[in-house]
């Protein structure tokens, strides 16, 4: 398994470090990461692996809904799908939750360093209001183009608490 952890780590590193280079993290990287996983999974482990592979695949397409909430880009989800075709479901569930939390925390570091940070919750608070109260339903965007944020980093920092809660050492 250990060799599962460290391919889906270094995927989710290159992914990271596409995303801070570019603000995007490339088809190419998360296809043929996402279908070398499948392949290794059952080369090396059999029908066994193959099942834990396409189990973490199919288990980060449910991510897809924070893309529809437009939380995430579709970057960042086929970069979790990738990391969850190496590693199975429950790495990339601690994946999840460590990058959600790690992102969480970045954003609110982000937010009170801003000048606008007021008006940023202040526009939160309205878009929960019509999400949860009025069920108006509609795409979180950016108002500015500095207003990217990084996620392929976040989710390298949950891949790093994903591989030390699961792994051995």
């Amino acid at each position: 398994m250990l060799i599962f952890y460290g391919a889906a780590l270094a995927t989710a590193a290159l992914g990271a470090l596409a995303d801070l280079r570019s603000h995007r993290i490339p088809n190419r990287l998360t296809i043929w990461s996402g279908t070398a996983g499948i392949a290794c999974g059952f080369i090396l482990d059999g029908p066994g692996g193959l099942a834990r592979s396409l189990g973490g695949l199919a288990f980060s397409c449910l991510y897809a809904a924070f893309w529809l909430l437009g939380a995430l880009k579709a970057g960042d989800i086929k970069l979790y799908m990738a990391v969850g075709a190496w590693a199975g479901w429950k790495f990339s569930l601690y994946t999840m939750i460590g990058s959600f939390l790690t992102g969480g925390a970045a954003a609110l570091l982000t937010v009170i360093r801003r000048r606008d940070g007021q008006n940023a919750a202040r526009r939160l608070r309205i878009y929960m209001e019509n999400l949860v109260l009025a069920r108006k339903f509609y795409q979180a965007q950016p108002e500015k183009k500095q207003g990217h944020f990084c996620f392929g980093a976040c989710i390298l920092a949950g891949a790093l608490a994903a591989f030390w809660k699961l792994s051995d050492f």
